[in-house]
């Protein structure tokens, strides 16, 4: 399934996560923990095969909140809080993957460059990757993906593209 989060409401004031089953098509609404404040939910993302939310609180702190079961507002579970204290090494970051050690690598995108961070959970350490020399002035970008065995060049999913007639004159 994708999941994204969503306004809605009459004033769309309300944030809720849309998520699209690809097996059965159909669109459902999965509510967010009454605990969250909608205004602080800073990234929706899938680490370990869960969808996570992440709420900042305040710039304090990271709460993970991982969707459980059905999806309902009590399938919601908030098992870690990632503290950022003085540190600006996860500031405005997005945890990429939980490593089998315990450990969460973030990526964050400042000063023109990707910035990777190993954070502790058991020690709540943060502490920087350093990123070969050569890297650090070519422009790059990180994604996150899904392994898949649907092939996205079926017409489905990418459309043919249609070129115009070139005038060469112009």
């Amino acid at each position: 399934a994708h999941h994204w989060k969503a306004l809605v409401g009459e004033d769309l004031d309300t944030k809720i996560i849309l998520r699209f089953d690809f097996e059965k098509e159909e669109f459902d609404q999965i509510p967010i923990p009454d605990e969250i404040d909608g205004f602080f939910l800073r990234h929706l993302c899938v680490l370990g095969g869960s969808v996570w939310l992440i709420e900042d609180e305040y710039g304090c702190s990271l709460e993970f909140w991982e969707l459980k079961d059905n999806g309902m507002k009590k399938s919601w579970t908030q098992p870690f809080t990632v503290g950022i204290g003085n540190s600006n090494l996860l500031e405005d970051s997005i945890p990429l993957k939980f490593l089998k050690n315990g450990k969460i690598l973030f990526g964050a995108y400042k000063q023109k460059c990707l910035h990777l961070v190993l954070y502790d959970l058991k020690h709540e350490t943060a502490r920087p990757l350093t990123v070969h020399r050569d890297l650090l002035t070519s422009p790059f970008l990180t994604s996150v993906y899904v392994e898949s065995l649907i092939s996205l060049d079926t017409g489905t999913y990418l459309g043919e593209v249609q070129w115009g007639e070139v005038d060469e004159d112009n």
